[in-house]
Order: structure tokens, then sequence, then C-alpha cells
């Protein structure tokens, strides 16, 4: 009897351990809510008065299933700052993780001892001793995919793709349903041997079709995040190249001034030697005329060379779409981004503030950019005119596609919470306000604007 009670405490121990670790791992994706950890506690409660609920009345074990897992889906919707489709990924991890191995385990331990199934679940002791090794084989399950296969960075990248991630929510309920239905068969079968071989095959195969599902999801999403840098790549190479371009005509201009120069300076030596000093003069003013009118103006929007070449791009692009755009974007030495990042932001702010202006007559497009250094802080705000129109709280623009509308604006506060920053979105009338706020690295030497 003392044995029996000393099982329950450790299963009852191992089942919130499992539940802690569950919601753990969840959160290097999103933060804690103000009462995470009371519903974390609340749920350990609930889960094992469920399995408490589910033995003295002997509830199917589908019942189970489906309790377990509303159960968990409330725990992490609470708790953690998860969107609902991850929730329901949490959620149905967990429960399938649970209850595939507790089949796994139950089916063998039947096979084994030559003991049906149905008499190991009306036996307390026997029932108490399958689901103790199930729950922590679950943790093992649990920690060795997180630290081998489901690393924070694989996983991150699937819960990114939401196609691929509701594929694997799908696929994973599926399977626990069809496990949950082929259990239910148990207390039909005649031959209990050949029907707990028979689940433990089935346990297999639906483990191993859960992990060949999870794995090309996985790499799917991995593909698209490689593509997806590649994008930012050859943006980043057509940006520096179209800088280079903008360069070499200014040169080109005034390689032709230089040359006509010296041709130029030389008359005027010449009247200046004849004392024909008004008509050297007039001379002058047509060379500074020239130089005016023949010279191309480079003006430049940042002090920094790769930052510049964005803004260089977007200007010629808002040139030719009769946008006014203005602004000078200060970039201290202090704020340490990748290029990489850089290019994330600024073209997804952008292009974003480029296609609001679209949707306005040319006398109303204006796009501006300003920037403020201060203590710890570099502040870079983007201001666009728009319609007043907005979507999901954001402008309206001219993207209709239900998956790229708002996908500039999801990697804009990914890309700033990566690098420690901040974004506020503030729509006003007429105008919509984009404050970017980068954190620097302070020394001695930083002043401020």
């Amino acid at each position: 009897m003392m044995l029996y009670w000393v099982l329950i405490a450790t299963s009852t121990i191992a089942l919130y351990f499992y539940t802690y670790l569950s919601v753990y791992f969840m959160s290097d994706f999103a933060s804690l809510r103000k009462h995470g950890y009371f519903t974390l506690a609340l749920s350990m409660i609930l889960n094992s008065l469920l399995i408490v609920w589910s033995r003295h009345y002997h509830l199917e074990l589908y019942r189970t299933f489906l309790s377990m897992l509303i159960i968990m889906w409330f725990t992490f919707r609470f708790s953690l700052t998860l969107n609902p489709l991850e929730v329901s990924f949490a959620a149905v991890r967990h429960v399938f993780y649970f209850f595939a191995v507790r089949s796994l385990v139950m089916s063998l331990f039947s096979f084994l001892t030559n003991i049906p199934m149905q008499t190991i679940d009306a036996d307390s002791m026997l029932y108490t001793i399958v689901f103790q090794i199930s729950i922590l084989l679950a943790i093992v399950v649990l920690v060795f995919l997180k630290n081998k296969v489901l690393t924070t960075e694989r996983l991150r990248k699937l819960l990114d793709n939401r196609s691929q991630l509701l594929f694997v929510v799908v696929m994973k309920y599926s399977l626990g349903s069809f496990l949950m239905f082929t259990a239910y068969g148990a207390k039909y079968m005649g031959n209990s041997t050949w029907y707990a071989l028979m689940q433990f095959v089935t346990s297999l195969l639906v483990i191993g079709v859960a992990a060949l599902s999870v794995g090309n999801s996985l790499k799917i999403s991995e593909m698209m995040q490689y593509e997806k840098q590649t994008v930012a790549l050859q943006k980043q190479l057509d940006l520096q190249v179209s800088h280079y371009k903008s360069y070499q005509k200014y040169t080109e201009s005034f390689r032709e001034f230089k040359h006509d120069y010296k041709k130029m300076l030389s008359n005027i030596n010449a009247l200046l030697r004849n004392n024909e000093y008004q008509k050297a003069i007039r001379l002058l003013d047509d060379m500074g005329v020239h130089l005016t009118k023949g010279v191309a103006a480079h003006r430049e929007y940042s002090n920094d060379v790769f930052l510049d070449a964005i803004l260089q791009a977007f200007a010629n692009q808002c040139e030719s779409n009769h946008i006014n755009f203005k602004g000078i974007v200060y970039w201290n030495e202090s704020i340490q981004v990748e290029e990489l990042k850089v290019v994330r932001i600024f073209n997804n702010l952008l292009e974003n503030a480029f296609d609001a202006v679209m949707l306005l007559p040319e006398g109303q497009r204006s796009i501006a950019m300003r920037s403020n250094l201060r203590d710890h802080w570099l502040d870079v705000e983007i201001i666009n005119s728009y319609n007043g129109e907005l979507k999901d709280g954001f402008a309206s623009t001219k993207s209709q596609s239900k998956q790229s509308r708002g996908l500039g604006v999801k990697i804009v506060n990914e890309t700033m919470a990566d690098i420690g920053g901040i974004v506020n979105w503030n729509p006003e009338t007429s105008f919509f306000k984009v404050r970017l706020s980068f954190p620097r690295t302070m020394s001695k030497d930083d002043n401020s604007l």
C-alpha cells in the first residue's frame, strides 16, 4: 500500500514537471503574462484532478484526451503572450506526446506481461506504474526534442510559417484522435495479446508519421527562411549597385566639367592679361551656370553609406512616382545593427509607406524622415500621408493578399525586438507615423544631436 502512494506522489510530481516544461520551453517565443504563474499552477491542479476524475468515473480515453487538450489550450493562452495558432500548437504537442507515449507503454507492457490492456486500466497499481513510466518517458522525449531536433532556432522558423504550423497542428491532432480511436477498441477485442501488439505497432506508426510531418515542415520553413534571406541579400546588392551608379553619374558629369574647365581657365588668363576684366567676369558667370546645370547634384540622405544607398534608391522611386520625399537620417556609430537587419527594417517600412501614399492623388503624396540622438537611443521617425483607412490598426495599402498584408509590420516588430529596439505605430487623421528606437552602445565620445 505504501508503494502505491509513493507511486501516486511521484507520478503527480512528474505530471506537474511535464506541464511546467511544456510552458517553459514555449516561453522562448513569448513573454510571461501578469498572472502566468498562477495560470500554470491552476493548470497543474486541473490536470491532476482530470486524471483522478477519469479514473474514478471510468471516462473514455478520448474524453480525457479532449479535456486535457482544452485545459492546456487555456493554460498556454493565459500564461504566455502567444497567438491562437501558436497556443494550439503548444497544447496539441503537450497532449500528443503524453498520450502517444502512454499508448506505446501500455501496449508494450500488456504484450510483455500477457495482461490485457483492460485489466491494466482497471487495476490501480498497474495503471499507476504505466502512468509513471509514460509521463517520465514523455519528459525525456520533450527534453530530447528540445535539445536535438526542435531547437529554439528551428522551432522559431516553424512558428513564423503559419501555413506549416497549421499543418503540424492538424496532423498531430488527427493522429492523436486516431490513436484514441484505436485504443477504444480494447474492450471489443477477444485476443488481448494480438491487440496489444497491434496497438504497439499503431503507436509506433503514429509517432513516426508525426515525426516525418514535423521534420518536413521544419525543412520547408527553413527553406523559405533561406529564400527570404536570399531576397534580402539581393536587395542589398541592388542597393549597392544603385548607389554606385548614382556616384558614377556624378563623377562622369564632374569629369566633363573638369575637361571644359581647363579650356575656360586658359581663356580667362588670356582676358586678364589683356585687361578685359568684364569679359572675364562674364565667362566666370557662364562657368558657374554651367557647373550648376551640367554637374549632377548628389544629395545625401544619411551619413551612413549603406543607409544612404537605401534612401537614395527610395528617393529615386519616389521621384518617378511624384512623391514628395525629404529628410536626413543621422546614423551614429554606437548603433550596432547588422546590415541585413537594416535592410529588413527600412525596406519594409518604406515599402509600406510607399504603398500607402500611392492611394492618394499626386499632390497629396508625401513621405518624410527624421532622426534624433538621445542618451541611450537613436530615434528614427518615418511620416507618410495616407487616406485615413486602417486595416488591423495599420495604414491601408495596395496589397490585398491576406498573407502579405501585415507581413512587413511583423518583420519590423520581430527584427527590432531581436536587436533590443522599440517600435511605436501612431496613426493620425491624415498622417501615419512610425518611430524606431535603436539602442546605443554608449561610450565617452557619444554626443547628442
